[in-house]
């Protein structure tokens, strides 16, 4: 199922940065989950791979942050691998082009003090692997009291990675925010967390 960029309610600046993007019309999931990002309902997305889970949260993030004047960020993003993070670094900035948005993925490659001073001078958006925000937050690197929303991409690998802890205790520091799962299917340890932090999370799924 298609459905108009115009019916999905988003600003025309964010809609003509997708259209110069290549974007023609909004996916199954993208339909379904954009309304809800927009109200602050938690949700866990059901999409197979290729259907747009990506791009659905990275426009809701587009939609619904709200600017502050402190220099923590605002979003955090986790991913199963760099190489996965860097993808979502890329599909911010293609969206973003608009606007002047900050973007730090967290790195093996680089050092945890270099990070922390990159950090320290401000960003608004972080994406990491679990494990790295983790060591980054441990260091008193990451400060997570602002955030707006906690969002897992390919949040059933993570599980099967064996990351149910790193991100567990990632959400609990995080306070109160929006949570936003996306995921191929339902791993079952996504249980926990889903119980302890999510608020009445919707439940979408989408071909």
């Amino acid at each position: 199922m298609q459905e108009s960029l115009e019916k999905l309610k988003l600003s025309k600046p964010l809609i003509r940065a997708m259209q110069e993007a290549g974007y023609e019309s909004a996916t199954a999931i993208q339909a379904k989950t954009l309304k809800r990002i927009a109200g602050g309902q938690d949700l866990v997305a059901l999409a197979p791979d290729g259907s747009g889970k990506t791009t659905a949260y990275v426009m809701g993030v587009l939609a619904q942050i709200r600017y502050t004047e402190d220099e923590a960020p605002k979003i955090l993003v986790l991913v199963p691998d760099e190489v996965r993070g860097g993808e979502v670094v890329q599909q911010f900035k293609l969206l973003s082009q608009r606007r002047d948005l900050r973007v730090m993925m967290l790195s093996d490659a680089v050092s945890l003090d270099d990070e922390i001073d990159e950090l320290s001078a401000g960003t608004d958006i972080v994406i990491a692997t679990p494990k790295r925000a983790r060591a980054v937050y441990l260091k008193l690197g990451l400060n997570l009291n602002k955030l707006q929303m906690f969002i897992a991409d390919d949040a059933d690998e993570l599980m099967a990675k064996g990351l149910q802890l790193q991100v567990f205790e990632l959400a609990r520091s995080s306070g109160k925010c929006q949570h936003l799962f996306f995921a191929q299917s339902f791993h079952p340890k996504l249980n926990r967390i889903v119980d302890e932090f999510m608020n009445f999370p919707a439940v979408i799924e989408a071909e």
